[in-house]
C-alpha cells in the first residue's frame, strides 16, 4: 500500500521498512507474510511513491509510523539514506517510545552499529538468508511483530487469535513431519534388525569344497 492518511484508518498500524534496493526481495517476502493483516486493515505500509523526494518522504513516514523495521545487511550500512533513516528511527524511538526492530536479512556487523542494542528478529539472530527454510524465518518475524502491533485490547485479541490459529497449523505440520520421520526411522531400524537376524539365524554350512 502506498503512502496514505494514517488518521483515516484508525484501526491500522502504519509500518515503515527501511531497506536497500539489493534487499528488496526480503521486503517483498515480508509483505507477503503479513498480507492477511494488510487485507484486513490491521496494518498499512508507508512506502515512497516513484518520483517523490525520497529523503523528505522517508523522514515524514518515520515521524508518523507506529512501527519501524530496519532490514539489516551490509548494504544497509553502506547506503547514506539507510544510515540516516536509522538515526532518525532511533530518535523517534527515544522521543515517543515507538518500536524499532532490526530485521536481519543478511549477515552483518549490526551489533556494532547504533541499533545494536535493539532486539532483532528472527529472535535467534540468524539472518533470513542463512535459514534452510526461509518461510520459517518469516514466521518467526511475524510472531515477534504481533506483540508490537497491538493497539487496544480488541485489536490485540484479533491479531493473537489469528496468530495462534496459524501457529497451530505450523506446529501440526511440523509434528506430522516429525512423526513421519520417526515412523520411517522405525521402519528402517526394523528392516535392518530383521536383516541382521536373517544373517545370524542362517543355517551354518559346514561342508567344505
Amino acid at each position: 500500500m502506498k503512502s496514505g492518511d494514517v488518521s483515516s484508518m484508525t484501526s491500522s498500524k502504519a509500518i515503515v521498512c527501511v531497506y536497500t534496493q539489493n534487499d528488496e526481495s526480503f521486503y517483498r517476502e515480508l509483505q507477503t507474510c503479513l498480507s492477511l493483516w494488510q487485507r484486513e486493515k490491521y496494518i498499512q505500509w508507508l512506502e515512497i511513491p516513484a518520483g517523490s523526494d525520497r529523503e523528505r518522504t522517508m523522514q515524514a513516514h518515520l515521524q508518523q509510523a507506529d512501527l519501524i523495521l530496519l532490514l539489516i545487511s551490509p548494504d544497509f550500512f553502506a547506503k547514506d539514506y539507510c544510515y540516516s533513516a536509522m538515526k532518525t528511527s532511533l530518535q523517534e524511538h527515544a522521543r515517543r517510545q515507538m518500536p524499532v526492530v532490526p530485521i536481519l536479512a543478511r549477515a552483518s556487523a549490526w551489533k556494532e552499529s547504533a541499533c545494536g542494542g535493539l532486539h532483532p528478529l528472527p529472535a535467534d539472530e540468524q539472518p533470513i538468508a542463512q535459514w534452510t527454510y526461509p518461510e520459517q524465518a518469516y514466521e518467526e518475524i511475524r510472531f515477534g511483530l504481533v506483540r508490537l502491533l497491538s493497539g487496544d485490547d480488541k485489536y490485540r485479541e484479533k491479531l493473537m487469535r489469528k496468530t495462534v490459529c496459524l501457529d497451530a497449523k505450523l506446529v501440526a505440520t511440523q509434528e506430522n513431519g516429525a512423526i513421519a520421520q520417526s515412523n520411517n526411522l522405525h521402519i528402517e531400524n526394523t528392516a535392518s534388525n530383521q536383516g541382521q537376524q536373517g544373517i545370524f539365524n542362517a543355517p551354518i554350512n559346514n561342508s567344505y569344497h
